[in-house]
């Protein structure tokens, strides 16, 4: 492959994930049982509809992921939702006569279950409601009908629902003139916020009353989750006045992902905005991350920068859809679709009080081949940690959930240094880059090493600065003694210079990482 060939290859390789290699399927198949063992969670009694709509988004998933999935299982999985929802619009006709086409790929079947799930009233079965009644309510059908597109768009990439309408019914159900149903946009639609506070009361009326100033206008409401705040807290609450904010009550202090997760379900925009009581806003943040999420369907999630990036010069790192790749969630703020965060199941309870929980959330979305950024133009300023004020207490649950979160996802632990002569992304070998999008998608690190400063990386997760080789050398050593930052391995090109990278080798010589050259 000619020089020019294999740096137009590696400029493409910045702006996508690639597919990771050969062994792709194999590895998606593993993602996949990773994240539904991940994601098991204790069942009512009483199978609800809810519970029915999430069985299927699995099975329906992991088909997909593990590429699989023939005709046979996708007619079965189509032909248990054709039976339950496809009568809903043409009384006593039968499944066939409301005629919905069904994708092949069992996204539909996971958007019409969850409509009927999500939106009952509007999906209400012909015994119990007429069509006549349907016509006459289009707003609540318009509801569910953006609920099976919203679910769809996070079930795959391409699905097309289309329902083709009686005479006369063209525009009841807020239908295109072509028959299809419109995917809702981003941009036009609002934003519930959610507030989880534990104490630290100036801080949370801070978080509050900024966010309402600045973005009050974009939001549908802002739901403050108390949980378990002491006397001056509630008190302070409870001195807020704003059509827009409703603050729930915890007895029992549960935890950030509990609280959250008790927030993002008690409300119904299509994107939540999950903000820790410790960050203020100083001008509009929202815009550009609505913006972000409307241009790229496949944009799950993303934070805002500020002060928490200001380590990692994001002016640095190559752009997707205005954004910076990450391979995890920033906690302490993001703006995600309400139906990916639902079919995730939220944040995992496993994670008690805060920590990880976030990181975890983050393979799980990342397997189901969605991606999560960050944006430079979005800016909040964060106090760290100002939200869990307890030092011990917050060291005590960082141990903890760290050992669960990498017994969960291993991959995570895999540490990475990388030498080479060019600053530039595009410079680096195809194969190298592949290799780094599977370290970085996996939850793993990677540190640059380059006589100038990196440009045009990939991604966070992968950072490096200017530095000598032999510094370089120095991290190697200075990180074995801690089992969750020690490097595994070292990448050198085959253009890095020989004598820094005789210091390197040595430096892994006798550190145990393991050595790979890579060729331009």
């Amino acid at each position: 492959m000619s020089r020019g060939a294999s740096r137009s290859l590696g400029t493409r390789s910045l702006a996508r994930r690639s597919e990771h290699g050969p062994d792709a399927s194999q590895r998606r198949t593993q993602c996949a049982k990773q994240a539904s063992a991940s994601s098991r969670r204790s069942t009512p009694t009483t199978e609800t509809k809810g519970t029915r709509a999430r069985e299927i988004s699995t099975r329906a998933c992991s088909a997909d992921l593990s590429g699989t999935s023939d005709a046979g299982t996708l007619d079965a999985i189509d032909g248990e939702i054709r039976d339950a929802v496809c009568c809903h619009f043409d009384e006593g006709q039968g499944p066939e006569a409301s005629r919905w086409h069904f994708a092949r790929d069992g996204s539909t079947a996971v958007a019409l279950l969850a409509a009927e799930a999500l939106a009952p009233s509007a999906f209400a079965s012909t015994q119990q409601q007429s069509e006549r009644d349907a016509i006459a309510n289009p707003s609540a059908l318009g509801v569910a009908i953006s609920v099976a597109t919203a679910v769809a768009t996070y079930a795959a990439t391409s699905v097309r629902v289309d329902l083709l309408a009686r005479r006369g019914r063209t525009g009841s159900f807020g239908l295109r003139d072509s028959g299809g149903v419109a995917i809702p946009q981003a941009g036009s639609q609002l934003v519930d916020a959610v507030v989880p506070v534990h104490n630290a009361p100036a801080l949370a009326r801070r978080c509050i009353e900024s966010v309402l100033a600045q973005v009050g206008d974009r939001l549908g409401e802002l739901v403050v989750v108390d949980d378990a705040s002491g006397a001056e807290t509630v008190a302070m609450l409870a001195s807020l006045r704003h059509p827009k904010l409703r603050v729930i009550r915890s007895e029992e202090n549960r935890g950030y992902g509990a609280s959250v997760n008790r927030g993002v379900a008690s409300g119904r925009s299509p994107l939540v905005l999950q903000l820790n009581s410790d960050v203020a806003a100083r001008d509009d943040f929202l815009t550009p991350l609505v913006a972000a999420l409307d241009a790229d369907p496949k944009l799950a999630a993303l934070s805002p920068g500020g002060n928490t990036y200001d380590r990692y010069h994001l002016d640095r790192y190559a752009r997707r859809s205005g954004c910076v790749v990450s391979n995890h969630l920033s906690g302490y703020a993001f703006l995600i679709r309400r139906s990916i965060f639902e079919a995730m199941d939220g944040f995992d309870p496993i994670f008690g009080r805060g920590y990880f929980e976030d990181t975890d959330l983050s393979r799980r979305i990342l397997c189901a081949g969605h991606w999560i950024g960050v944006h430079p133009a979005a800016v909040l300023e964060h106090e760290s940690h100002g939200s869990f004020s307890v030092r011990a207490e917050r060291r005590a649950w960082i141990d903890t959930n760290r050992v669960r979160y990498h017994e969960r996802w291993p991959a995570a632990n895999r540490h990475v240094m990388l030498a080479t002569r060019s600053e530039r992304g595009t410079d680096l070998p195809p194969q190298l880059v592949t290799e780094a999008w599977r370290v970085l998608d996996d939850g793993g690190s990677i540190w640059w090493v380059s006589p100038a400063a990196p440009r045009e990386i990939l991604g966070i997760g992968m950072r490096g600065d200017r530095m000598g080789f032999a510094r370089g050398a120095r991290r190697i050593r200075k990180e074995y003694s801690d089992p969750w930052k020690r490097y595994r391995e070292l990448w050198l090109t085959d253009d890095a210079p020989a004598l820094p990278v005789a210091v390197l080798r040595a430096a892994a010589r006798s550190t145990g990482v393991e050595v790979r050259r890579w060729q331009r």
